[in-house]
C-alpha cells in the first residue's frame, strides 16, 4: 500500500496500516531545515504522504523591495513575514466592481506542469491547493474595514463581490477536477477561534451558498472512485 493508498484509506474510514503524517513549513523553517538535511533532500528525510498542486505562489510576481503583486492586483508586503505578507493599498477603494474583472486566464497558469509534477509522483495523495478562496479573495481586495463595513452599508456589494470571485472559483476547480488529484483544499479564514467574524443576517451570510458552490464540484471529480 502506497502513502497515497493509506490516505485515502484513512478519508473512506478504513484502518491504516500506521498513522500517516505530512508537515507544511514557513520559508524559515524550511531554510533551517533545509540547511540541516541539505538542499533538495528535505522530501526524501521527512516522507511525508500528500503533495500539494495548484500552488498560490504561482500567482504572484516580484514587485521589487520585499514586496510581490498577485494576478489579482493586490501588493503584498513581505518584508516581515516571507511567507504570505500584508496587502498595501486596495483594488477596490469604493464599493463597486467598475472596472474590475477576475483574472480567469491568468489563474490557469497554476495548470502549467501539472501533469508532469503528478506523474513524477504517483504514490502521494494530490491535494489541489485553493488559498484566499472566498471572504478572504475579498477582504484583500477591498481591504478587511472597508469589507466588514460593507457587510452593514452595502450588503448588495458584498453580494455581488462573493458572486464573481465564486464563478471565478467553480471555473478553476471545474478545470482542477479533470486531473487525476484526489482532493482541493480551500483556504478561508471567517474568525477566530472563538468566533465568526459576522453575526447572523449580515451581508457575511452570503459567503455560506458562495462556498457551497465552490464545494460542490470539487466534491465529485471527474475521476473519483
Amino acid at each position: 500500500m502506497d502513502k497515497r493508498a493509506v490516505i485515502r484509506t484513512v478519508l473512506q474510514g478504513g484502518r491504516p496500516p500506521y498513522v500517516p503524517w505530512e508537515f507544511g513549513f514557513t520559508k524559515e523553517a524550511r531554510e533551517k531545515l533545509e540547511g540541516h538535511f541539505g538542499a533538495g533532500r528535505l522530501a526524501d528525510a521527512l516522507q511525508c504522504h500528500m503533495m500539494g498542486v495548484g500552488a498560490h505562489e504561482q500567482l504572484m510576481e516580484d514587485a521589487g523591495n520585499d514586496h510581490v503583486r498577485d494576478i489579482f492586483g493586490v501588493t503584498w508586503d513581505r518584508s516581515v513575514d516571507k511567507d504570505i505578507g500584508t496587502p498595501v493599498g486596495l483594488v477596490l477603494p469604493e464599493p463597486s466592481l467598475r472596472g474590475f474583472s477576475m483574472p480567469l486566464d491568468a489563474h490557469r497558469k497554476v495548470f502549467n506542469g501539472m501533469d508532469k509534477a503528478l506523474a513524477d509522483r504517483p504514490d502521494l495523495f494530490r491535494l489541489f491547493a485553493f488559498g484566499f478562496s472566498l471572504y478572504e479573495r475579498a477582504w484583500t481586495l477591498r481591504g478587511m474595514e472597508n469589507l466588514m463595513l460593507d457587510f452593514i452599508e452595502h450588503p448588495d456589494f458584498v453580494y455581488e463581490l462573493f458572486e464573481v470571485i465564486t464563478d471565478h472559483n467553480v471555473a478553476i476547480i471545474k478545470e482542477a477536477v479533470t486531473y487525476d488529484i484526489d482532493a482541493v483544499i480551500f483556504g478561508d479564514d471567517w474568525g477566530s477561534s472563538t468566533a465568526c467574524r459576522w453575526a447572523r443576517g449580515c451581508g457575511g451570510n452570503s459567503s455560506s451558498p458562495a462556498s457551497s458552490a465552490c464545494i460542490q464540484p470539487s466534491a465529485t471529480p471527474a475521476n473519483s472512485s
